[in-house]
């Protein structure tokens, strides 16, 4: 039920925020708008279902961590 209301709460937010942006160029607003909203949702969705959640830090804690670790060991760092 909850869930519901979120997704019904976002779309909200999404009609009233796309009417209100206007004019040339809006299309690409509209879709950065929508991205974010949809991103949001996502987020506030898996936290209440405890989905994993990706974030821009998860892609540091994936690849760029690991790959420092072993240049660090690599370079004669201790671990």
């Amino acid at each position: 039920m909850t869930i519901a209301l979120l997704i019904l709460g976002y779309l909200a937010l999404l009609a009233g925020g796309s009417r209100r942006i206007r004019g040339s160029g809006s299309g690409l607003r509209r879709l950065l708008y929508a991205g974010l909203l949809g991103w949001s949702l996502y987020l506030a969705v898996s936290a209440k279902l405890g989905w994993p959640r990706m974030s821009l830090s998860s892609l540091y804690l994936i690849g760029f961590e690991p790959v420092g670790h072993a240049l660090f060991q690599w370079l004669g760092g201790e671990s």
